[in-house]
């Protein structure tokens, strides 16, 4: 059975401290492989997984006008409605599902379901795959995407937040090892990639020194270059991501 890395304390302790309400810009993160992978394809339903407080729900309701589903089993409703309200929209623009991933049963299928730094957080992925891709309207497509741990961004959290390391499992962002995972979940048609340019991730980086910091927004700015030259490796990018099709 799928073990969990994190528990339901683990994520109101990580919301509790973060300001959630922000208002969301048309070039939000990711926004240029949502445009790649899913412009004009007639598409019009979206699902993002264990998502709270919703960031991707408002981004596509507000930009795309796309019939929005939020799936967690942690939500806080008045934290989602003021992160909403930020983007003009309301609660009742989004479809809130309070439940496990693991035990939520449904016939309905989306045009895309997406997740960010969900799958992980388990001992194995491929169940949490299993369910996603389940969701996945044919002729529709999945989204994930997680840290990459495996380079520079891995070396920082080891040494200046080890305990947040400890809650991801590092063998999930060996892309070989994920690639077999999704094979055995019965994914025919991905793509596997690094992704971000190049990039540094702290937790509570405002509590850091200012040397720690200095670092991070240094790296940031190079990041952005590889990102615009669209150089993402191993060793630098901060993310990987995964883009299937049924």
């Amino acid at each position: 059975m799928t073990k969990s890395l994190t528990d339901k304390k683990f994520w109101e302790n990580y919301w509790g401290s973060k300001q959630i309400v922000i208002e969301i810009p048309f070039e939000y993160a990711f926004c240029d492989l949502f445009k790649t992978n899913l412009e004009g394809r007639g598409y019009d339903s979206f699902i993002e997984i264990v998502g709270f407080p919703g960031y991707f729900c408002a981004y596509f309701k507000k930009y795309w006008n796309f019939d929005v589903t939020l799936l967690d089993y942690y939500l806080n409703e008045k934290q989602i409605e003021k992160l909403f309200k930020a983007n003009d929209l309301k609660l009742s623009d989004v479809r809130l599902i309070k439940k496990d991933l693991f035990k939520f049963r449904t016939k309905k299928k989306f045009d895309v379901v997406f997740s960010m730094g969900f799958i992980e957080h388990f001992d194995d992925p491929l169940e949490a795959i299993e369910r996603h891709w389940k969701l996945v309207n044919e002729g529709g497509t999945m989204i994930l995407t997680i840290p990459n741990f495996l380079g520079i961004n891995g070396l920082v959290q080891r040494v200046f937040d080890k305990k947040n390391l400890e809650v991801h499992n590092l063998s999930t962002m060996d892309i070989r090892n994920l690639n077999n995972k999704l094979k055995k979940a019965g994914v025919k048609k991905f793509r596997t990639f690094y992704y971000g340019g190049a990039g540094i991730w702290l937790e509570h980086l405002e509590t850091r020194s200012i040397y720690l910091r200095a670092t991070v927004y240094l790296f940031a700015g190079i990041g952005r270059i590889f990102k615009f030259l669209r150089i993402n490796l191993k060793y630098l990018s901060p993310h990987i991501v995964i883009v299937a099709e049924k």
